[in-house]
């Protein structure tokens, strides 16, 4: 990004502070003299004994204590055009400082692999004004660029001239290698896997480093990312990279590095087990004459409903158990089933070889 372009998204978002101040006080100054003209009918009302339905008497009243012509039909269309200016500029915080306020270049350094472009999809690069700059390497990087609306660069040393933030997904022992061909890297987005922002900073002194753990639900939009705020990120464009992230799922910020691991047991390796339990609940469904093809998406549409019902909730699944399970009823005998049979313990277990695995 130019310096020109910094000057245009701070001009930008100077100019929306500015006609939200103006829009504040002109609705603040029309609701004052609401107010008083309110006032001036109760005391008209009180004094006089007589019931004002006309509001122009009211105003007939002010100009004659005041000595200020009010115009009622031009409060009203201040009011409308204020109102309308209001909407105007929260459109422009919706679409254009989406498109310009936060746009960054933004280099996928050397070692992509094939399940970046389904990250890529979902983060919405397309749309968002993030320039792409990706290096040729085992991956026909040139394809993706162009699907990306992007470019090919010649080398990691370009990238990082180029970009405002470099974005590393090679594999994690590439990590010296990489950062060798680099050079200097003004911030630093880290996918990698089994790293630190220790590690990256190291490799990468003076940069801004971020780390992500994403898993593979953000190639539909509903991922969820774990997100550590490595050495320098406030320095950096932290906010910017949030809000691109927050386009491929929920950002969830970690305050202590070390639970990545337990967090990754929960997220990274959590589609797949929910893919498995959703596969055991429709093999008990067929076992009882319903078509696979049935179980099985009944199970899944059960599954992605239920999710959204928890997130609209506060997450709270003993509510959810309640208002489902009456007492006495099939679905508590299900659920004191799963309870017996030990579900509890076998999901500690796998997170718990997850978490040993990786330490």
């Amino acid at each position: 990004m130019t310096t020109a372009d910094r000057r245009h998204r701070g001009g930008l978002l100077v100019g929306v502070v500015l006609v939200r101040v103006v829009v504040v006080l002109g609705v603040v100054l029309i609701g004052v003299v609401c107010v008083v003209l309110v006032i001036v009918r109760f005391v008209i009302v009180r004094l006089v004994g007589v019931a004002v339905d006309d509001l122009d008497v009211v105003i007939d009243v002010v100009i004659l204590v005041v000595g200020v012509e009010v115009d009622l039909v031009l409060i009203r269309l201040v009011l409308v055009g204020l109102i309308v200016i209001g909407v105007l500029v929260r459109f422009v915080e919706v679409f254009v400082l989406e498109l310009f306020v936060f746009g960054l270049d933004i280099g996928f350094a050397d070692g992509v692999g094939l399940q970046l472009g389904d990250f890529l999809g979902g983060l919405g690069l397309v749309d968002f004004a993030v320039e792409v700059l990706v290096v040729p390497a085992r991956l026909q990087a040139a394809a993706l660029a162009g699907e990306l609306g992007g470019e090919a660069v010649g080398s990691n040393a370009e990238l990082a001239e180029r970009a405002d933030a470099v974005m590393l997904c090679h594999k994690p022992k590439q990590l010296e290698e990489v950062a060798a061909e680099v050079g200097t890297a003004r911030a630093v987005i880290s996918i990698l896997a089994a790293t630190t922002t220790e590690q990256v900073s190291a490799a990468y002194p003076g940069a801004s480093i971020y780390r992500f753990i994403p898993n593979m639900n953000t190639d539909v939009g509903r991922g969820v990312l774990c997100y550590v705020a490595g050495p320098r990120a406030a320095d950096g464009p932290e906010a910017e990279i949030l809000a691109l992230m927050r386009r491929a799922g929920a950002v969830i910020a970690l305050d202590d590095e070390p639970l990545i691991e337990p967090a990754m047991a929960l997220m990274s390796c959590g589609p797949a087990f929910m893919a498995l339990v959703a596969e055991s609940f429709a093999d008990a469904g067929v076992a009882h004459g319903l078509e696979p093809d049935d179980a099985i998406r009944m199970v899944v549409e059960t599954m992605g409903g239920t999710a959204d019902y928890l997130a609209r909730h506060d997450y709270d699944g003993p509510a959810l158990r309640a208002r489902v399970a009456t007492p006495g009823g099939v679905t508590e005998k299900g659920l004191i089933t799963l309870e017996e049979r030990g579900l509890r313990d076998v999901s500690r277990a796998a997170v718990d070889t997850v978490v040993e695995a990786t330490q």
